[in-house]
């Protein structure tokens, strides 16, 4: 979905130079509104929560919608008003998911007690590999069930179990580069930043729904955070600085002028 926005981004961007058709722009937020629409699938109760907030920050990070339009573009107006309706749609849906006995709920229970056999394993870790055995000593008893637990339902803790400090380490250089990214990502404008905005959030949502699942444990989105983070990487590194394109412009008009002003 914020992928799908990003592109939107940029056709917009090649259409005003002539170099895609104009309603090509159209097709891509339609296909990131299916892609919300479908979200209720995955049976996520986190799916919307996650979605929704995702949807408006790839929207004004890519420059899909900008808020100085809305008052004056009709499109941009019927554009706020749909991602409207979707969120009534979807906030409605996610409070639905939410009503869960709380007494059945045990995610947070994991997560809880796998920080604290983390810290009698710190500071290397109990090893990649070794949750499992691990957790079914620590675990308190009301998490002694009939099938054993192979995950905590959080990634952040089971990281923190698995390597200890080396691995917080780690994960600190990633947010870091992420951040970094995030902050160059604010700094740029053109074709290659509405690419990169779409990756930016993709990854940040995936790196959201960590907190209360283990997205990344899975090869197929595992596999696509990391091409979505190769794809930043690299349209950052063609994005051009904000500001840089009308500055270029006003000195090769400034040049013409010159030129003009000295044959005469």
């Amino acid at each position: 979905m914020a992928l799908a926005v990003g592109l939107a981004a940029e056709a917009r961007l090649r259409a005003r130079r002539g170099q895609a058709h104009p309603h090509r722009r159209w097709w891509y937020l339609g296909l990131a509104g299916f892609f919300l629409l479908m979200v209720p699938l995955s049976t996520s109760r986190a799916g919307m929560a996650i979605a929704l907030p995702a949807l408006a920050l790839a929207l004004l990070l890519t420059g899909a919608l900008r808020l100085r339009e809305i008052g004056r573009s009709r499109r941009s107006a019927l554009l706020v008003a749909g991602v409207a309706v979707l969120a009534v749609i979807g906030v409605r849906a996610a409070m639905g998911w939410m009503a869960v006995d709380q007494a059945e709920e045990l995610r947070h229970v994991m997560a809880a007690a796998t920080l604290k056999a983390g810290q009698a394993q710190a500071p290397l870790g109990a090893g990649i590999g070794a949750f499992i055995p691990v957790f079914a000593q620590a675990a308190p008893p009301q998490l002694q069930l009939a099938s054993y637990v192979n995950h905590a339902h959080n990634e952040y803790a089971q990281w923190w179990l698995a390597t200890g400090w080396v691995g917080m380490a780690v994960l600190a250089l990633v947010l870091g580069l992420l951040a970094v990214s995030g902050w160059q990502l604010v700094r740029s404008e053109g074709r290659s930043a509405a690419l990169a905005a779409g990756c930016f959030v993709a990854i940040c949502a995936v790196l959201a729904h960590s907190w209360a699942d283990y997205p990344l444990r899975t090869l197929a989105l595992m596999s696509t955070t990391g091409a979505l983070a190769g794809l930043m990487l690299a349209s950052l590194a063609d994005a051009s600085p904000r500001g840089s394109r009308r500055s270029g412009a006003a000195a090769t008009t400034g040049d013409t002028e010159g030129t003009r002003a000295g044959v005469g």
